[in-house]
């Protein structure tokens, strides 16, 4: 009966107190107390919801609320739009990011910066930098994005080409990092398409160190991925930087 959700304890009214021992409901087989805890309580208490209400709610997201999986409130906000091509971000400005570009740290901590220690192969007077040697700071899990402007692609054929520098050295076998390249090919898709991921040994371009990585010139590589499957279209690039509580990762020369 009532909220049909069988998980949550029967009560015979809302509550405002936060007594764990309140029980206003007796049933079979088993007499639970009100479940003051729950967040669809009136207290102070709230820090949970049950598994049943988790399932309807993602029931109900999937169904009649389907629309606001792609609602416009949920959308990145960009600032540009390229429709100029080629496209270039050296990270030379020293503004970060660049004009256009979105850093999202949902863990509000370590994140994508600027730096101008070293550059890509050396070429250059800066790069962009993903702290994860963070000795303070226990990062293992999170990700941490770096997006483009809008790329509009709609007057474009293939080939289209994504090309760009990165360095990154392991801490050491148990502690590595990865970077993802993802497409999102809606302004309100926040994760998009993977279409490049690289970690551990797989990414690395110098030996593994217990001291802060920061490459030389010879500790770099080029990676080239093709846009093809974007062509007319508008997308956006998410550089995604994912912790193992390794060391650090550098990119820089990003071309389109």
């Amino acid at each position: 009966a009532g909220d049909r959700v069988c998980d949550t304890p029967q009560q015979d009214g809302q509550q405002f107190g936060c007594s764990f021992s309140l029980n206003t409901c007796t049933e079979t087989p088993t007499d639970y107390p009100d479940m003051i805890e729950n967040y669809q309580s009136y207290n102070s208490c709230q820090n949970m919801y049950t598994q049943d209400q988790v399932s309807r709610m993602q029931a109900v997201i999937n169904s009649a609320r389907n629309s606001l999986k792609s609602s416009l409130g949920c959308c990145l906000i960009t600032i540009a739009t390229v429709q100029s091509f080629p496209y270039s971000e050296g990270l030379e400005n020293p503004v970060f990011p660049p004009a256009g570009w979105i850093v999202w740290n949902p863990n509000a901590n370590v994140n994508w910066n600027r730096t101008d220690v070293i550059s890509g192969f050396g070429m250059s007077t800066a790069c962009a930098k993903m702290f994860f040697y963070s000795p303070s700071e226990d990062i293992t899990g999170q990700s941490d994005y770096l997006y483009s402007p809008k790329l509009d692609f709609t007057l474009l054929l293939p080939p289209i080409t994504l090309s760009f520098n990165v360095a990154y050295a392991r801490f050491d076998s148990s502690h590595y990092d990865s970077l993802k390249i993802r497409v999102t090919s809606s302004l309100c898709d926040s994760i998009g398409d993977i279409i490049w991921t690289q970690g551990n040994l797989q990414l690395a371009t110098a030996p593994d160190t217990i001291m802060e990585f920061i490459p030389d010139a010879s500790q770099w590589k080029n990676v080239q991925l093709s846009l093809d499957n974007y062509a007319l279209s508008i997308v956006q690039l998410a550089f995604e930087a994912k912790s193992g509580w390794g060391n650090n990762l550098y990119i820089d020369d990003i071309n389109i």
